[in-house]
């Protein structure tokens, strides 16, 4: 049986359950959705009560949009630019060596390789011309010469993988 204030509160705000097996996701909805003073706020057990408010619609508004959006492009729309790409890949690898961090780069040009990450330090690198493309994606193969915490250094050669659009990313292959 509802109180006086309950029932008030009920009649005032349309309210629906959503299932939910994840608690964190749980506690998300629950902090972005719900007015704070929502008494029925909270967890049931694996259920959220969800208040219908103008966030609510507005929330779902937003992320049928952004979804929508995203879903209209395929691999086949993206362009790559060679040229713009094996600009990318040096500008990378020259920030490496000159001791920068990847984030640096950022929002120009997103880029990893495990080996920064783990510290080594790039000495030298050759961008070698036997590239491969797949129509979005070009392959560009390097030869690195690294040097590890012990100042012991080793050559290898690698492949990056270098995309254009949306945003420029490089990542070791």
């Amino acid at each position: 049986m509802l109180s006086a204030g309950e029932r008030h509160w009920q009649s005032q705000w349309h309210t629906t359950r959503i299932l939910c097996r994840d608690k964190t996701l749980a506690a998300l909805l629950n902090s972005f959705l719900l007015p704070s003073h929502f008494p029925f706020a909270g967890e049931v057990g694996l259920k959220v009560v969800l208040a219908m408010t103008f966030r609510l619609p507005l929330i779902g508004v937003l992320l049928c949009g952004v979804l929508a959006a995203g879903c209209q492009r395929t691999a086949r729309d993206l362009k790559l630019s060679q040229p713009t790409a094996r600009e990318a890949c040096t500008t990378f690898l020259t920030a490496w060596k000159e001791g920068k961090k990847a984030d640096e780069l950022k929002p120009k040009i997103y880029g990893r390789d495990q080996s920064w990450d783990d510290g080594q330090k790039l000495i030298d690198f050759e961008l070698l011309a036997e590239e491969k493309t797949d129509g979005v994606t070009l392959f560009v193969p390097a030869r690195l010469t690294l040097q590890d915490a012990k100042g012991k250094e080793s050559k290898s050669t690698v492949t990056y993988a270098v995309a254009t659009d949306p945003v420029i990313t490089v990542i070791r292959d």
